[in-house]
């Protein structure tokens, strides 16, 4: 793709090859990572463009390096494209055998950006027209050397930093840190030290507890479908409106949810033991609540109930019943059961002692695939009416709890979002990066049957996490809420504990810096992270 040596000036003292059509790839390269959709690792590309304007008089070296460059390029774009690592990569590709061909089929559209390829198309029969009258090498050259410049030099328009939305939660103090790695070392330092304590609480008037565990649900998708204002939201005691799930992908997010009672852990430790009083079950157990878990789906992929088992501190059995209709079949062909139904079993196996149930729901997963004359959307047509329906039956839900009489606290829990709009930086539908937009969750409490019922909702805006349930779950106990209480809702709520912003995988990190967001990618420099589509 360069022009051999033998066809330039000899006359030259030092002869530099031309690139050729590599210009194409640095030019393109160069408007990516400008317009925020790859990194560019400048080090490593200036020696590779070196590489290819070397002046090889000598025609086997030559050859050689036509025969190296190709592999080389495709893995120095890749190191710079925010893709998981390849190990990583290698590792989901095992999964990939497990997927619906149908899915597979939606997930590669979704990786064809048109106004990639016209803008490819555009480029390369500019440069086939122009090449004899333009000096594109020099363009390049000249593209690096200023964005060198800005990297090393950068000017005030060039640093200027996204600005976080009003509605964002602000993390404390943190303009006080020198370096986002300073503040996420004293955050996980704070962390370590926070336990709510249930000891000494006594249970004076039994109620039942359900956790609603919802995969795939942010106020993002909510806006998104327009399904912010349905009723259901009008019927919470409490609401969250800056929750952070702290993760955007369900295993993590079950074990957090199970070990509520301690502060935030990194990810890294999620699959080591905890400390016993973490485990917010266990502490529930204490007080006199059994354990029931519920699932609308088998539980198997990506080896979910054996996490929330193993790592979550659970050890009873689903109570999943097998005449329960199917209204969805999975990503992977595994079925999907009625939440309507599952919700009638659980309303109807209530019995005379209280207990603690964790319900989780992949209705809203992506990649599922409606039963029914629905069946031709794909998943993402799809999640507006499959969403609808859910809300719609958690509605049902409540409905049923209030005929009942029952006293009942009800918590709804999103695993994480399914990022359905998708930003700048992730596809609609992917969450490799758990993003403020994904992990930025509605959480809602109710009260069912309650001695004095509150008013109006109580809307939480502070940033919070599952620090914050476990204490609200320990109040509601302490204070007796349903029984002969000691405070009122709104003082509980305003006690309760806050958490800065900290999202994490297994290969990415994502904080509030100064005014907006930060990620980290493995080892890799803090990046800004715009949640712009």
């Amino acid at each position: 793709m360069t022009t051999p040596i033998s066809e330039q000036n000899k006359t030259s003292p030092v002869a530099f090859a031309d690139l050729g059509a590599w210009n194409l790839y640095f030019l393109l390269k160069l408007y990516l990572f400008y317009s925020g959709s790859i990194g560019f690792h400048f080090l490593e590309n200036i020696a590779f463009l070196l590489f290819l304007i070397a002046p090889f008089r000598h025609k086997f070296l030559y050859q050689i390096r036509q025969v190296i460059v190709i592999p080389v390029g495709i893995a120095l774009l890749y190191y710079d494209s925010r893709l998981p690592s390849f190990e990583k990569t290698l590792g989901q590709l095992m999964n990939l055998a497990d997927f619906d061909m149908s899915y597979l089929m939606e997930l590669l559209m979704r990786f064809v950006n048109f106004k990639l390829i016209a803008l490819l198309v555009v480029a390369v029969f500019s440069y086939t027209y122009l090449k004899n009258w333009i000096k594109f090498t020099s363009i390049t050259v000249g593209l690096f050397m200023y964005f060198i410049i800005l990297q090393y030099y950068p000017t005030e328009s060039a640093t200027a930093t996204k600005v976080v939305d009003n509605n964002m939660p602000m993390t404390k103090n943190s303009q006080t840190y020198n370096n986002p790695d300073e503040q996420l070392s004293q955050f996980y330092h704070r962390e370590s030290q926070r336990k709510v304590d249930f000891n000494g609480v006594e249970l004076n008037q039994p109620f039942e507890l359900l956790f609603l565990h919802v995969c795939s649900l942010s106020w993002d998708d909510l806006k998104e479908t327009g399904l912010d204002t349905h009723v259901l939201f009008d019927k919470f005691d409490v609401i969250f409106q800056q929750f952070n799930s702290a993760t955007s992908y369900s295993g993590p997010a079950a074990i957090r949810m199970l070990r509520a009672s301690c502060g935030q852990k990194p990810h890294s430790q999620l699959y080591s033991a905890a400390d016993s009083q973490c485990y917010l079950f266990n502490n529930l157990a204490k007080l006199g609540f059994g354990h029931k878990l519920l699932m609308n789906h088998d539980g198997k992929f990506a080896n979910f109930e054996k996490n929330i088992r193993q790592d979550g501190g659970w050890n009873v059995p689903n109570d999943l019943s097998v005449t329960t209709p199917l209204i969805q079949k999975s990503f992977d062909g595994s079925p999907i059961y009625s939440d309507r139904y599952l919700f009638d079993q659980w309303l109807s196996n209530i019995g005379s002692t209280p207990n603690a149930t964790l319900y989780n729901t992949v209705s809203l997963h992506d990649g599922n695939k409606i039963i029914g004359n629905q069946s031709r959307l794909n998943s993402l047509e799809s999640f507006h009416p499959r969403l609808l329906s859910l809300l719609n039956d958690i509605n049902y839900l409540f409905e049923k709890i209030e005929q009942s009489g029952r006293k009942v606290m009800v918590v709804l829990v999103p695993e994480h979002g399914a990022g359905i709009k998708g930003d700048n930086l992730q596809l609609p539908g992917m969450r490799e990066f758990p993003s403020y937009n994904v992990t930025h969750v509605p959480v809602g409490v109710r009260l069912f049957g309650a001695t004095k019922r509150q008013a109006q909702t109580l809307n939480v805006n502070s940033p919070s996490s599952y620090l914050a349930i476990s204490q609200l779950v320990e109040q509601v106990v302490e204070k007796d809420m349903f029984g002969e209480p000691t405070a009122t809702l709104a003082e509980i709520v305003n006690a309760l504990p806050e958490t800065d912003f900290v999202s994490e995988n297994d290969s990415a990190t994502v904080i509030q810096f100064k005014g907006s967001y930060r990620m980290k990618i493995d080892k890799e420099d803090w990046i800004e992270y715009g949640n712009d589509n």
